[in-house]
């Protein structure tokens, strides 16, 4: 069986692309040799989610192979994979066994991943190559690191300075927008500019502007367009002065369209081109006048004709030579100042990552491009690529261009060895370009016409490999009802075109579509039906009527034996998902949205939130209202006030001192002093105890409590900025859904990709389907001459009707307006295709339905000749409800207990200490044995000899830790401690008066000077500084000179703390 092969899977929805991506892997891991072939495998994926259900499917279809309890003669993959493989059930199930115990032996080298955990490996392997720390943290968190930035820059203001100016004007031009008026939100928001894609090269080019630089440049544009703006003004009133002084009425010339037009000039002076028929009148190609006057208007007219035309023609001529550069101008002074808040925002990115060694995930793809286009021969990817022979890349329609133009040289490379490459994609469910997502990019592998695989030799294009493209046609999801309407409806709707001819214009688009129709196999029945509810006038009606709607078809399906679970309520976005809920809800209905997990929706979070703000600033007035009214709604019985208004008004007046004695009510053996002084983990472990919160029913707060300890671990802050990132992000955290939960599922069409219900309604199928809500904006590179030296600018998309000299623009425009009718209708595609029983599709009757999605809807009902405003195909059939589904929730016990409670005291501890320990502390302590006994780098091979031979470790380990010893031994900021000609101390005992003895790890004698090396494992921690600082006092009190002092903690990857 060859294994080297490019193959694009092009997997329409419910077609299997998870079932062929797994058997691909397993037929890989299964046909070689060994039982390490997994190793050679990387599979990514974009989400963690995706990550761990790949993982887990393969590993349980192992399990269900290897299991003998298992019957596998009717298992499709399992017949299928005997039949190529040739392999006996006795051999393929004993082979599944043996790869199963290697992938859970040697489970971090089975490598299914997302993109960004691939790339930040690579930062990490490479640091050095690419010019970056070695022991740098990742933020994966672009909005709290911004929102740092952007209060440096605000403390850094200084006043009449030109950021001052700049920043002014920007939240100026904010509010004339109607837009919020807190600066930090309107700053945060263009400051996402930094991690776009499109934005990198525009970015690069500001960077050597100053916000001196920008007001400049504004002053210059704007006096220039009002220049060109009052020359033109002059012109059209030198011709309505030839008109006026020949006592020629405006009503003669035809429709008065010349005159009209002139005076509009004149009133609101703007370099935009006249229609079309002024234009023919101003150039001499349409009668000024219309025959019907004649008469009177050829004598009055005809006379000064000649001069009239040339005086148009000279204005014609003045719009067109200008109106290009006038036009991106004033595009351009509508952002200028979000260019300069942008520009300024980056300077103080970078020195905020500078300084806390943080590199954004967002930044991840760019840094590898960067570096990569450095190196033509891509030498990173061909020393990582010596690992990974077989890569596989889900949801490949998702995937952007610098994302792909980073894993090329990789794919190429594999290719190059005998290797493999997997893609698997659907264009048509191609739904986030907003965050760079290319379906273009796709489609242009899958058709040949990407030229990766392809090299210019003598003039001609060869191919350095084959690619090979299969169409998966066979829909396992859906009943036939559900595949033949979603068949049909998208290869009609496609052609559809609203009143203005806006419509899905790219033919190779429309084929997606036509060319997509799906074989049942899911088997017979299904049923579809499209609504479209009439005009309700009132946006309140309009919900309430959707509403209605959707209420009515749930309870047709619990009726007919579905649960609640089964039910799926899909919308354009969460704007209407609340007044849905508060609907259904108020009519018995279970219902769960993303909105009801948040952290935010749980009144205990609030509180604890509240409590924590007020320890550290007792005039938090807004945290302190939120603390009283539940303070008084739980313990009201016990208070002297009768009214929560009169105890809420009474504590909101009282000073720190006065009203925090109340807490005694409520919190038994409460202390502010213990409070104070505690973690952040444990301040909110006090708070839950103190108030009685049921930690263990209550997922909230246990998520609550698992985010507040990993961004302990994970960070030196301690509760400010913990607060910080939960007014930032930690807010809009959601729990996960719960499994088993019988309630209905309310959900964008975003959150719903990739997932499944027996019931589907698609409510508020009404938004805008070929046009944006809110304008879009692009990158222009702009030649510096004619923009006073600004390079480039992001400026507002627009129909320019074709101006000459926006060429560029103009192109732009008419892309993005295809790429917002498809993205509409692949969203459509999405909605419509996550049903296995039952769709149900709710339009919406409006005075401007032709834009939007309904227009399809209204579409489709009149090819099928449909009179009225319903149509149906299939039979709803009940469904039995299985009597022994069980629907209780194991809660699984959660463990919060304090650290008081935890401490044990271990009088004889052992010297090889085992128990409990973690994976890696275990690895840390094998390579902490290594390099005891390594004076110069020469001497690793020795000691890993001289310790395998003595059972320090098993043979199959060496590698590893030859490899884990190696990132020290060669580590930029170690390696000098390991050389030749140096006198090296290893764990020699100091003795100390009134002491046994002090041993550091590595004493490294440099000259007069002493290095003082000290191995960790785990995390840093201060007392590690601490018993360096200790060791250096101890030599210098012996008059010895003390050089570097170093800590090295051996973990994956290695950290090094040196001062």
């Amino acid at each position: 069986m060859s294994t080297s092969e490019f193959t694009i899977y092009t997997a329409s929805a419910g077609a299997g692309k998870t079932y062929n991506l797994v058997y691909r892997v397993l037929r890989l891991c299964l046909a070689a040799p060994g039982n390490s072939a997994f190793r050679s495998i990387l599979a990514i994926t974009f989400t963690n989610k995706a990550a761990a259900e790949m993982k887990d499917r393969i590993v349980k279809t192992l399990q269900t192979f290897s299991d003998p309890g298992n019957e596998l003669e009717g298992h499709s993959m399992f017949l299928q994979l005997r039949q190529e493989l040739g392999a006996t059930e006795e051999e393929l199930r004993h082979k599944s066994e043996e790869v199963l115990r290697a992938i859970l032996h040697q489970y971090s080298g089975f490598s299914v991943s997302t993109i960004d955990k691939f790339t930040n490996r690579l930062i990490r392997t490479f640091a050095q190559d690419l010019k970056v720390s070695g022991n740098y943290e990742v933020e994966l968190d672009a909005e709290l690191i911004l929102s740092e930035a952007v209060d440096t820059m605000l403390s850094d203001l200084q006043e009449d300075s030109a950021l001052s100016e700049v920043l002014i004007q920007f939240l100026n031009t904010q509010l004339d927008e109607g837009k919020s008026p807190r600066a930090e939100y309107r700053l945060l928001e263009v400051g996402y500019t930094l991690f776009e894609e499109r934005a990198i090269a525009p970015l690069s080019s500001l960077k050597k502007l100053s916000s001196r630089d920008f007001l400049e440049i504004r002053q210059k544009l704007y006096t220039r367009n009002a220049g060109w703006e009052q020359n033109l003004k002059k012109i059209a009133q030198s011709i309505l002065q030839i008109i006026d002084d020949n006592y020629i009425d405006h009503s003669l010339f035809s429709r008065g369209s010349l005159p009209r037009y002139l005076s509009g000039i004149c009133d609101n002076p703007s370099l935009e081109l006249p229609s079309p028929t002024v234009q023919k009148q101003m150039v001499g190609e349409a009668d000024l006048y219309p025959k019907s006057k004649a008469r009177e208007a050829a004598a009055l007219i005809d006379p000064v004709a000649g001069k009239l035309l040339e005086r148009c023609q000279s204005l014609l001529h003045f719009i067109i030579d200008h109106a290009a550069v006038y036009e991106l101008s004033r595009l351009i002074l509508r952002n200028i100042f979000s260019l300069a808040v942008v520009a300024q925002i980056e300077k103080y990115l970078e020195q905020i990552k500078d300084e806390s060694n943080r590199l954004p995930i967002g930044e991840f793809n760019q840094l590898i491009s960067r570096h990569l286009n450095e190196q033509p021969a891509a030498f990173l990817y061909e020393r990582i690529g010596d690992r990974y022979r077989h890569y596989f890349i889900d949801e490949f329609q998702d995937t952007s261009r610098l994302q792909w133009s980073n894993l090329l040289p990789l794919a190429n490379n594999t290719m190059a060895q005998q290797g493999s490459v997997m893609l698997v994609g659907d264009a048509k469910q191609s739904i986030y370009r907003w965050r760079g997502g290319e379906v273009e990019q796709f489609m242009d592998l899958h058709s040949g016409k990407d030229p990766g695989n392809k090299i210019e030799q003598a003039g001609k294009q060869l191919s350095l490999y084959e690619r090979t493209t299969i169409l998966l046609k066979d829909n396992w999801r859906s009943k036939r009802e559900v595949v033949e309407f979603n068949n049909l409806f998208f290869a009609r709707v496609v052609e559809f075109a609203d009143k203005s001819g806006l419509k899905v214009s790219s033919e190779e688009h429309r084929l997606l579509f036509k060319s997509g129709i799906q074989n049942v196999r899911q088997g017979e029945g299904g049923y579809v039906s499209i609504d479209i509810l009439g005009d309700p006038g009132a946006e309140e009606l309009y919900i309430q009527r959707q509403g209605e709607a959707v209420l009515q078809r749930v309870k047709e399906a619990l009726e007919d034996g579905y649960e609640l679970r089964d039910i799926c309520i899909l919308s354009r976005s969460k704007k209407y998902n609340s007044s849905l809920s508060e609907l259904l809800s108020v009519n018995g209905v279970d219902v769960v949205s993303s909105d009801s997990l948040l952290l935010s929706q749980s009144e205990e979070v609030q509180l604890i939130v509240a409590f924590l703000k007020l320890a550290l600033r007792p005039d938090d007035q807004w945290s302190r209202l939120v603390f009283l009214e539940w303070f008084w709604s739980k313990y009201q019985e016990r208070l002297e006030e009768t009214e929560g208004y009169t105890f809420i008004s009474k504590q909101m007046k009282k000073e720190l001192g006065g009203w925090r004695g109340f807490l005694q009510l409520g919190w038994v053996n409460f202390s502010w002093l213990r409070f104070r002084n505690a973690s952040l983990v444990n301040k909110i472990q006090m708070v839950v105890r103190g108030f009685g919160f049921d930690v263990q029913n209550d997922p909230f707060l246990q998520n609550f409590m698992d985010q507040a300890l990993e961004f302990e671990d994970g960070k030196e802050e301690g509760e400010t900025e913990f607060l910080r990132w939960w007014d930032i992000r930690g807010a809009a955290t959601a729990i996960d859904m719960p499994d088993g939960l019988d309630a209905v599922r309310l959900m964008t069409i975003h959150k719903a990709k990739g997932l499944e219900f027996p019931v589907v309604i698609v409510a508020f199928a009404n938004w805008l389907a070929f046009r944006e809500p809110v304008p879009a904006s692009t990158w222009l590179n702009l030649p510096t001459d004619d923009f006073f030296g600004l390079p480039a600018a992001k400026v507002t998309l627009k129909d320019m009707g074709g101006l000459p000299g926006l060429e560029d623009y103009n192109t732009i425009w008419q892309k993005h307006k295809e790429d917002v009718a498809l993205d509409n209708l692949n969203l459509l595609y999405v909605a419509f295709t996550r049903a296995v029983d039952r769709l149900h599709i709710l339009g919406n009757d409006s005075y401007d339905s032709a834009q939007r999605v309904t227009a399809y809807l209204c579409y489709f009902l009149d090819l099928q000749e449909v009179e009225g405003t319903h149509w149906s195909v299939g039979v709803k059939v009940k469904v039995k409800t299985s009597a022994s589904r069980n629907t209780t929730r194991h809660v699984p016990k959660y463990n919060s207990v304090p650290w008081s409670d935890r401490l044990e005291v271990a009088i004889d501890s052992p010297k090889n200490w085992q128990s409990g320990e973690s994976v890696s502390t275990a690895w840390g302590k094998k390579v902490h044995s290594i390099l005891s006994l390594i004076n110069t780098v020469e001497d690793l091979g020795g000691v890993l000899t001289k310790m395998e031979s003595r059972g320090s470790f098993r043979a199959e380990e060496k590698q590893t830790l030859r490899s884990l010893a190696q990132q020290a031994l060669q580590h930029a900021g170690l390696s000098k401690y390991y050389q030749e000609g140096l006198r090296v101390l290893n764990e020699s005992e100091i003795l100390v008066p009134g002491f046994t003895s002090l041993r550091p790890d590595r004493l490294v004698q440099e000259g007069d000077f002493f290095h003082i090396i000290e191995y960790k494992t785990g995390q840093p921690q201060a007392r590690h500084r601490d018993q360096v600082e200790a060791y250096s006092t101890v030599l210098q009190q012996q008059s010895l000179k003390v050089g570097d002092r170093v800590l090295v903690y051996l973990n994956e990857p290695l950290q090094v703390e040196k001062w």
